[in-house]
Parts: C-alpha cells; sequence; structure tokens
C-alpha cells in the first residue's frame, strides 16, 4: 500500500486481518423478588469482544459495561440486553 502527503509517498506491506465475530458462549440471568439489586453476566468470544448492556432491545440507552453488570436497586421490573 502507498500514501501519499505532502509530497512524501510511504510504502507498507500488505496485512491481512482476519475477524471473527463474536460468539456469546454463556450467561447468567439475574432475578429479585423485590427492589434490590441484581446482577447478571454474558461471557463471549471473538475479536476485541466489548460487551455493553442497554435498557432496551432495540434504540434504547447504554446503561453498562463489562461483565458481570450490577445493576442498581430497581423499583420496578426490567428487562437487560446484552450485546457484544
Amino acid at each position: 500500500m502507498q500514501v501519499t502527503c505532502d509530497g512524501n509517498t510511504l510504502t507498507s506491506n500488505e496485512v491481512t486481518v482476519t475477524l471473527t465475530n463474536p460468539l456469546i458462549t454463556g450467561t447468567t440471568p439475574g432475578a429479585s423478588c423485590g427492589p434490590g439489586p441484581v446482577t447478571v453476566t454474558l461471557a463471549a468470544t471473538g475479536n476485541s469482544v466489548g460487551l455493553n448492556w442497554y435498557n432496551v432491545a432495540s434504540g434504547g440507552v447504554a446503561i453498562g459495561t463489562g461483565s458481570p453488570f450490577h445493576n442498581p436497586a430497581y423499583q420496578h421490573q426490567y428487562q437487560l440486553l446484552g450485546k457484544c
């Protein structure tokens, strides 16, 4: 590959990059019988796997990252969605 900037040309060897789509390998659901904290986990494999937690399945708000996820003491029922 060649890149030219301000009249200077730099040449680099080709590099092959292989990406693997994330694969969820395990989950641990959480539940509470009333107001209180709940912990849920998600395990995944793949290149640069980042685990993100959202408040709804589509178009939601990111509410946390990583695993396990510790949610605060909610007063109502909530559904959490983990994506990688």
